[in-house]
């Protein structure tokens, strides 16, 4: 932590160093996908039509889950682009 002083004041000022700008993970990592469970009445559908139409840079998919008809969400496979870490 580096301090200054601003008009006869202590200020502390926290500083994080990254060797390269471009080593941030908000700049290097993945963009989130959408994951949402398929319905009897078709609003995942629309919903991921509607996602897909409107921003084009969000991946959304139903795939591998869903709901039943007591609205208990059923999952029949790794979320989209999974893969182990």
């Amino acid at each position: 932590m580096a301090q200054t002083r601003s008009k006869g004041k202590d200020m502390r000022v926290a500083t994080k160093t990254f060797q390269s700008p471009c080593q941030d993970e908000t700049l290097t990592s993945d963009p989130p996908v959408l994951w949402i469970p398929k319905d009897e009445l078709g609003v995942a559908e629309d919903e991921i039509a509607h996602t897909r139409e409107t921003y084009n840079s969000i991946e959304i998919s139903c795939d591998g889950a869903s709901l039943n008809a007591q609205g208990k969400l059923i999952l029949g496979g790794q979320p989209p682009v999974w893969r182990l870490k």
